[in-house]
């Protein structure tokens, strides 16, 4: 009866420090991962940019340049790669060139020493550009990303009025500000600084279309038989000479009156057809 009771002792205890062991090890493997391994730096987070030390006296009176968020990293290679004719010792600065802040060249010149000038070449340019890019970028720093003087839309509205997106109805791209999700800020090969052609555009985030029921298709079809993936070839649009017929034929990009964005009241019915052909 002894020998019984001991090794039932035993058991219990051997179980106990078993589950103790194991509640220790539970506890400890998180701790240790996390020292083990620690947290890696987003690949989205802010590079460090700082002044060089030959820009110490600069920074006695300019360290403002650094206080936002996103800084611009020419900063690091020094105030005199942009600025080199300039008259620092005496204040305010004198520029000993032509142009103003002792610019070494005019805008976009200057900043097309650092950035591929192939990526503003194309088809299809911003106007914005004519104006120089500190119309829309800050050259040292700022809040917004890619060095942005304001967030979007509102850098946008600050040239295209603002009234031109607004109607009864409104495409969700423009309220959600993705202005950028459709046009390249740039320049682009496709009309209108798109990314894509137009109908690669609007197929991006309304791909049903080309499985659904369109009256484009017929009443039997489904689909949209103009400007797709299988009929690649333009198609001119009736009411716009020289311009394709497309999604945006009929649809507004950005907004409307009528539903779906339509350019005309389809309550009109088959003379809403008759505006193309002819009865």
């Amino acid at each position: 009866m002894r020998t019984k009771l001991t090794l039932q002792t035993f058991a219990l205890a051997r179980c106990t420090w078993l589950s103790a062991a194991l509640t220790a090890a539970l506890l400890w493997l998180p701790v240790h991962a996390q020292t083990a391994a620690p947290e890696a730096t987003p690949a989205s987070a802010p590079v460090a940019v700082k002044a060089p030390p030959q820009d110490a006296k600069c920074m006695e009176c300019h360290d403002d340049i650094f206080e936002e968020k996103v800084i611009h990293v020419a900063l690091e290679k020094g105030c005199t790669t942009c600025h080199t004719q300039l008259d620092a010792v005496k204040r305010p600065h004198k520029s000993t060139g032509p142009l103003p802040h002792g610019l070494k060249a005019k805008e976009p010149e200057i900043c097309l020493s650092c950035h591929e000038k192939e990526k503003f070449k194309k088809k299809s340019t911003h106007k914005a550009l004519e104006k120089g890019c500190t119309v829309c970028h800050d050259p040292h720093s700022t809040s917004q990303k890619k060095l942005l003087k304001s967030a979007i839309p509102e850098l946008c509205f600050s040239c295209h009025e603002k009234k031109n997106f607004a109607g009864k109805f409104t495409h969700s791209a423009v309220k959600g500000a993705k202005c950028a999700s459709c046009h390249l800020p740039h320049a682009s090969d496709n009309a209108v600084l798109l990314k894509k052609t137009p109908t690669e555009t609007c197929l991006d985030c309304h791909d049903e279309i080309k499985e659904a029921p369109h009256v484009m298709a017929g009443f039997s079809g489904k689909g949209h038989p103009l400007g797709d993936e299988v009929h690649t070839s333009p198609v001119e649009n009736p009411l716009r000479p020289g311009r394709p017929f497309f999604c945006g034929s009929c649809h507004d990009p950005h907004k409307g009156d009528f539903p779906n964005l339509l350019r005309q009241d389809p309550k009109l019915g088959m003379d809403v057809c008759q505006k193309c052909h002819q009865k």
